[in-house]
């Protein structure tokens, strides 16, 4: 599946409030447990595995966001994963703005990229 922005951090993209080149850009793996929504907006409505990591070394180059490769640690046995989610980390869980999410398939190394 392609990458989804969440309707209210593409607002936030567009309206300057987040900006993947400067603002602290962390991803996040959600259960399989979790529903996507339209209605959803910050990472308190995510339900996660792992710990959420920051992302290092981030470009935007020719409409592409790009980062270092990075981990959310080792996932308990019989985790169920089901996509990562970017989002901009404010300080305060409740208003972390989430961005983009994306497919990923169980068992796998995630890979982002448009392209």
């Amino acid at each position: 599946m392609a990458a989804t922005f969440y309707p209210k951090g593409a607002e936030k993209i567009l309206g300057k409030l987040i900006d993947f080149s400067t603002d602290t850009i962390k991803m996040a793996v959600v259960t399989d447990a979790y529903t996507y929504s339209t209605a959803h907006e910050f990472f308190t409505d995510l339900t996660v595995v792992g710990t959420p990591a920051t992302l290092a070394s981030k470009t935007v180059t020719g409409g592409v966001f790009d980062a270092a490769d990075t981990s959310t640690g080792v996932l308990a046995a019989g985790s169920t994963t089901k996509a990562v989610v970017l989002f901009k980390d404010t300080g305060s869980g409740a208003i972390w703005a989430l961005a983009e999410g994306s497919m990923i398939e169980s068992g796998r190394t995630a890979s982002w990229g448009r392209g």
